[in-house]
């Protein structure tokens, strides 16, 4: 299977990432195959996407969130129980409501899977989409650049 990429480049190289969140596994996370099931990695993921976003939404009124619109995961390796992971976090593209970020999760140095995931900033009041704020857009807009 050939390198997942986001945004044109490789998310399964970890040289990519410059937010990271430890996760350990847990016994329940496996399946009767023994390895960790796929839909763990969802919620590895979200704790990561969770982590990594809110870094940029703490500059903003805090009655706008995300919520997720979008996520793929491209499952590379299978890994077990016990062990901690690392899932790397970037930014692949800012649309006028919504945010793309991209994903690695991590054993060993060894990539397991990628995903890529959008989110769409969320007006908690109206419960609608909304524009983020302009502290927030130039952030995100910053951390793109950086990542070019």
């Amino acid at each position: 299977m050939s390198a997942p990429t986001g945004g044109g480049r490789d998310l399964a190289d970890p040289g990519r990432y410059g937010h990271w969140t430890e996760m350990t596994l847990r016994y329940s996370d496996q399946d009767p195959m023994g390895h960790v099931n796929n839909a763990a990695y969802l919620v590895y993921l979200e704790a990561s996407r969770v982590m990594f976003l809110r870094q940029f939404l703490d500059l903003g009124d805090e009655s706008v969130d995300t919520v997720l619109a979008r996520i793929t995961v491209d499952f590379l390796r299978e890994t077990s129980f016990p062990g901690t992971l690392q899932v790397g976090a970037c930014l692949l593209s800012l649309g006028t409501k919504s945010v793309t970020s991209g994903y690695g999760v991590f054993r060993d140095e060894q990539c397991l899977a990628t995903a890529e995931a959008v989110n769409v900033f969320f007006d908690t009041t109206s419960r609608s989409s909304t524009l983020p704020a302009p502290a927030v857009r130039a952030a995100l807009e910053a951390a793109l650049a950086r990542a070019d």
